[in-house]
């Protein structure tokens, strides 16, 4: 390829500029922390973000480079005042653009320079920072840079064009849901997808987002089944009235009956003294408000095992999941499975205890019949 063919484009670019535009060229940024790779990247997005200006013309990397290396001009990345106004005279053009791009830490700092290649002085000077990660550098510092350079090198009124507010790195989306459980009245077993979590009132904030399955369960009443949706982020509420078994219902009003028959076929009592009331026993009562009481704190102490089981368990999971590499699984199994399976039977003891405490207190509401 001859100079003439490579030099057509540079003088497109001229008459381009002839026209109403100006001509620039864009030199490799100089990376300062970051990989020149990743800065060569950067450079060519800020030349299209000043292309889209639509106030400038633009000459592309690969006509640079092919112009230069017929120039026999090597350096491929250009900061220094003279060198910039050497290859801006090699290309033809009427202003040239370089810069730096640095990184501290989680910031990164891009300073950008622009030579007025006729008289070799630096018109315009930016520097802009920007937080977070190199993608923010992309999508906020280059557009911003871009419109700056293009709105002072062509003089248009700073208000004619929006500026690019830096934005703050958004935090990290939530990975977990929440959700929440009332009934009424309290006590009753929580299953999720079939495994027992705990009872109600019940609260959770480490659930996978999806579809939960719920049952609730409580002797001497009906099963409540629900399905639960799961957002990330988000605290599902739920509340529920519990109703009595039919068998349960059936079996008081029986009682009830055989009550009253026991109390018709037996001969009248004699008559007490006249201005005074019949003694009845209170042996009865007691009995069954003793064994209700019993049962019921029975029932509650096994409820507090299980809960302490599932929070052991829960414990031992965030300790594994935080210590991956030096993870004994055998034993973390062990210990899970354990848990797991004392959960399991101080639940069942608790369902019988709750179901005993249940009867005692329907038999002491019925004494008061005798």
């Amino acid at each position: 390829m001859n100079k003439f063919a490579l030099l057509l484009p540079v003088f497109a670019s001229l008459a381009l500029a002839q026209g109403g535009k100006y001509t620039l060229a864009v030199s490799d940024l100089v990376g300062e922390g970051i990989d020149q790779s990743t800065a060569a990247i950067l450079s060519d997005r800020l030349r299209t973000e000043l292309f889209k200006t639509g106030r400038v013309t633009v000459l592309e990397r690969g006509v640079m480079q092919d112009i230069l290396k017929e120039q026999g001009f090597q350096q491929s990345a250009c900061s220094s005042d003279s060198c910039m106004v050497e290859v801006g005279q090699l290309l033809g053009v009427s202003h040239i653009v370089a810069g730096t791009l640095g990184k501290l830490d989680r910031l990164y700092t891009l300073d950008i320079r622009m030579v007025e290649v006729s008289s070799g002085k630096i018109i315009y000077s930016e520097s802009v920072d920007c937080q977070g990660s190199i993608e923010n550098v992309i999508t906020v510092s280059i557009p911003l840079v871009a419109q700056k350079v293009s709105r002072h090198i062509t003089g248009s009124p700073a208000d004619t064009v929006t500026a690019l507010a830096p934005q703050v790195p958004s935090p990290p989306s939530p990975r977990y849901g929440g959700l929440t459980i009332q009934s009424n009245p309290p006590g009753a077993g929580v299953l999720l997808n079939g495994s027992a979590s705990g009872a109600t009132p019940f609260r959770t904030e480490r659930l996978e987002p999806g579809r939960y399955l719920l049952r609730l369960d409580m002797p001497t009443y009906k099963f409540v089944d629900d399905s639960i949706a799961v957002t990330a982020g988000q605290v599902e509420k739920r509340e529920y009235s519990l109703e009595h078994t039919v068998s349960w219902r059936d079996s008081v009003a029986a009682a009830r009956r055989d009550s009253l028959r026991t109390g018709l076929s037996q001969k009248p009592a004699a008559r007490p003294e006249s201005g005074t009331k019949p003694r009845k026993s209170p042996a009865a009562k007691i009995t069954f408000c003793v064994l209700s009481l019993v049962s019921g704190a029975a029932g509650i102490y096994c409820d507090c095992i299980v809960q302490d089981r599932i929070g052991k368990n829960n414990s031992l999971k965030a300790h594994y999941a935080s210590f991956p590499d030096n993870a004994n699984y055998a034993d973390y199994s062990s210990r899970i499975s354990h848990n797991a399976s004392d959960a399991h039977s101080y639940q069942l003891a608790e369902y019988i205890l709750y179901g005993c405490a249940g009867l005692c207190a329907a038999g002491f509401v019925i004494s008061f019949a005798f």
